[in-house]
């Protein structure tokens, strides 16, 4: 698993790829409000799990990998 990265990291890099380094590589992640919050809100997001709502099936930790080896 070390070799996978969260996928709010390649939204996080296509963003801004300085912000990036400096977010997750040295780690000068500020907690604000909106960081809090979004910790609370997101707090379960790591259970693997698939929940309906209506018509829509949600599936909860989907894992994302490309084989491409640039």
């Amino acid at each position: 698993m070390d070799d996978y990265l969260p996928l709010a990291f390649l939204n996080a890099w296509e963003y801004c790829p300085r912000r990036f380094y400096l977010e997750y590589v040295l780690g000068e992640l500020r907690d604000n409000e909106h960081i809090i919050l979004g910790r609370h809100l997101h707090r379960h997001i790591d259970e693997a799990k698939t929940r309906q709502e209506g018509n829509i099936t949600i599936h909860q930790q989907q894992w994302v990998w490309s084989d491409r080896q640039d």
